[in-house]
């Protein structure tokens, strides 16, 4: 996502590049119909670009918020079985598991994780 709102950005540059190139061209000379109408074209591609720039950024913003509140939240969810030994890590906590348990889940609570049923 971040790599294609750099590219968008970079697209943007560049087409606003030639858009003030062409524009400062036909203050000075005038444009023929093929300079005007690629002005035309490279102009809505500007909006093109400043729309999906817009959504983009959104997008990122949402999974950035998304991605702090799982981080706050913290869980490891065990489907199969979980062998003694195992070391799980929760927002810089480290919980070494004992014994041998399924289908439960390693919760970050109050600052420190518990294991809990699976469904927690």
């Amino acid at each position: 996502l971040k790599k294609e709102l750099h590219q968008t950005t970079e697209s943007l540059e560049k087409v606003e590049k030639n858009i003030a190139f062409l524009k400062q061209t036909e203050v000075e000379k005038g444009l023929d119909d093929e300079k005007r109408a690629m002005l035309v074209k490279l102009t809505r591609t500007a909006f093109s670009c400043k729309a999906s720039m817009k959504q983009l950024g959104d997008e990122a913003a949402l999974l950035e918020a998304d991605m702090e509140r799982k981080r706050e939240r913290g869980a490891v969810r065990v489907r199969g079985t979980c062998y003694p030994g195992i070391s799980v890590s929760i927002r810089g906590l480290t919980y070494r598991v004992r014994e041998e348990f399924k289908f439960g889940a390693l919760l970050y609570d109050e600052g420190e994780i518990k294991v809990k049923p699976f469904d927690a």
